[in-house]
């Protein structure tokens, strides 16, 4: 239920034509895209929670978003309200300049620009981001990137950290609140590389758990369907 795992599915038939095997996938069905967009809220507001028992203020920073899919959309439109909610009284744009967001494909970055976000290439959101968000599911920082990332910015992902980054070679842990690892070159990465959602179970599944129940009758629904398909 994941694009990643559909990805590689589809990647691993071409191996093996001759599989018999019903597959069924919902990566791509309208009822996961409510899960998808809770999953970005859910790694924004754990990260707050996360940076908070640090007296870290995440929201007044600059934040980036790579990848906006309906992960990074999800994680974008919530920094954006937590944003507008927080901002001073006389700052009467709703729209802060500060959530950086960037994505490969030109199109998703042209909607990013129509939504008012400040959408950038890939390296200057690097350099600029106090704290980015992973959101891609496939390598969104490679091995060269972490050179452009400045000490103290923290890399935040909501799966694992062998799909979404490339870690460096080594990195240590710290005593800060939030299982904050650090790299050699500085950068702090939220709960050592792994899905920041998971750090706080409870929150997430105040967030999440309404939607997973679409996802879960779709598997139920997709079931339903293969019943009585035989294996030949």
């Amino acid at each position: 239920d994941t694009e990643n795992g559909h990805a590689r599915y589809a990647a691993a038939l071409h191996r093996y034509s001759e599989n018999r095997l019903p597959i069924l996938s919902l990566a791509r069905a309208g009822i996961k895209q409510w899960e998808d967009l809770a999953v970005g809220r859910a790694m924004v507001f754990s990260t707050f929670l996360a940076l908070s028992y640090n007296s870290i203020d995440l929201f007044g920073r600059c934040c980036g978003v790579i990848g906006l899919g309906e992960v990074g959309v999800g994680a974008a439109g919530s920094l954006r309200e937590w944003h507008w909610r927080t901002a001073a009284p006389w700052n009467l744009s709703p729209f802060p300049r500060d959530i950086l967001v960037y994505d490969h494909d030109n199109a998703a970055m042209a909607r990013a620009q129509n939504a008012r976000f400040t959408a950038v290439p890939k390296r200057e959101l690097l350099r600029s981001a106090d704290v980015i968000f992973c959101a891609t599911g496939n390598r969104s920082i490679l091995r060269a990137d972490w050179e452009y990332i400045r000490p103290g910015t923290h890399v935040v992902t909501c799966t694992s950290p062998d799909d979404e980054i490339e870690l460096p070679s080594k990195i240590v842990p710290t005593s800060f609140p939030g299982r904050i690892w650090r790299t050699a070159g500085g950068a702090l990465l939220v709960n050592g590389g792994k899905a920041a959602n998971f750090l706080f179970p409870d929150h997430q599944s105040t967030i999440i758990s309404p939607c997973i129940y679409l996802t879960h009758a779709g598997l139920i629904r997709g079931a339903k369907a293969l019943d009585g398909l035989r294996c030949r």
